[in-house]
């Protein structure tokens, strides 16, 4: 068995050092995924090795099944060597005025979203609950904060110097998540933030956004956990909690599914968008899991990507589903990371860094709840600020062919 273990975790250096060697950049799709499932998956199953909860069967079917989604991602990236700094083509006036709508409709939806709950989740009196009821019905209003207003600031980020509240918004953002008592929205925020550098070709400013965010990061993540669980900083237990809550997490969809059972097929993407209706509370699927394996708290548990493809294709389904996620992730990363133009690459922070959290939540539950919506709002974003940039140009155009020779 260890022998296994050890075999599998050499495999999967290999094909990581494939994959980033293939990706000719030292902070692409391959080192964000590997970094991640280091983080859940690695280090849990170090620190509660002794105690025996975490099966090593369990750990040999995860580092399988991250195996075969690494080796799909290194096999479909296409990375196009001294690709210079991106073509910007929106004009400052027209993402003013696109800004501000987006700005104005996601605060609105924001505040609703706290209105319709009667609370902040953090500062009620038991956060861990309150978290869960406040987001009971309102996944609608939710996304003015997880989702339209990160957009607004991340497709206005290189002209920030010419939008009104840039920073006051940010600062609303970042307030407004911690007041969820959530900490993986605020993280991957200042993350995806922080990323808009390199993306954009700056290098050094890069480096140093991602090191100065370590410190709130670090600090954000203990005190909404701390908050949460006691409203007292010596609590830190759930934190460990968090490095083992996945893999325990698949350890008991694997152990509770009925093998000769149907699958969801598919099922769990319908799950996930029922939450975005508004109206009466739907349950997504990770309420579904929670259920499934028979979980008493009441929350959403998370079913990982490797649970996810289980519960809706099985065993052997599981990797196929895996591998065409991979194909997919390391097509589109490529297809964008390495464009010329501005408008695709800002999808790579948009889009791509939110969907590693997929590896925790599951593929159908982060790209409903957090790439979809990210993405919507892009599309209306390019398709405003690109139409009002051709007619001005048309209009341009026009004006120099009655203009005399």
């Amino acid at each position: 068995m260890t022998a296994v273990l050890i075999a599998l975790v050499v495999l999967n250096l290999c094909v990581f050092i494939v994959a980033v060697r293939r990706s000719r950049e030292p902070f692409g799709l391959p080192v964000w995924i590997a970094v991640y499932f280091l983080i859940y998956f690695g280090i849990g199953n170090i620190i509660f090795a002794g105690d025996g909860s975490i099966h090593p069967q369990t750990m040999i079917v995860l580092l399988a099944s991250f195996l075969v989604l690494q080796f799909a991602v290194a096999l479909s990236l296409r990375p196009i060597a001294g690709m210079a700094r991106p073509t910007i083509i929106y004009e400052p006036a027209h993402v003013r005025s696109t800004w501000l709508v987006f700005v104005a409709v996601g605060i609105v939806l924001a505040l609703g979203f706290f209105a319709r709950a009667q609370m902040i989740p953090l500062l009620a009196e038991d956060p861990e609950t309150a978290r869960k009821i406040a987001i009971a019905g309102n996944g609608f209003l939710l996304q003015g904060l997880v989702a339209l207003l990160p957009a607004a600031l991340l497709l206005g980020f290189d002209y920030r110097r010419d939008l009104p509240l840039y920073w006051p918004v940010f600062l609303f953002v970042i307030l407004g998540m911690v007041g969820l008592a959530f900490r993986g929205p605020v993280v991957f925020f200042l993350i995806q933030f922080a990323f808009m550098y390199y993306v954009t070709g700056r290098r050094k400013k890069f480096y140093v956004a991602l090191s100065l965010s370590v410190i709130p990061i670090a600090f954000l993540v203990v005190f909404i956990t701390a908050t949460r669980q006691s409203h007292s900083l010596l609590e830190f237990a759930s934190l460990l909690w968090t490095f083992k809550v996945n893999i325990l997490n698949y350890q008991k969809i694997a152990a509770v599914l009925d093998w000769n059972a149907s699958f969801l097929i598919g099922q769990s993407y319908l799950m996930d968008l029922s939450i975005l209706v508004p109206g009466d509370f739907l349950k997504g699927f990770g309420w579904w899991v929670t259920d499934f394996i028979n979980e008493t708290h009441g929350g959403i548990s998370t079913p990982t990507i490797f649970g996810e493809a289980l519960l809706n294709f099985g065993r052997l389904g599981s990797y196929l589903y895996l591998f065409i996620i991979g194909l997919i992730l390391g097509r589109f990363y490529s297809r964008f990371r390495w464009s010329p133009h501005y408008r695709h690459r800002i999808l790579i922070p948009l889009c791509f860094i939110p969907l590693t959290r997929a590896l925790t939540g599951g593929f159908s539950s982060v790209f409903v709840m957090l790439v979809l919506p990210a993405l919507f709002f892009y599309l209306v974003w390019d398709v405003i600020t690109r139409s009002n940039l051709y007619t001005r140009m048309q209009q341009i155009r026009g004006e120099n062919l009655l203009s005399p020779v």
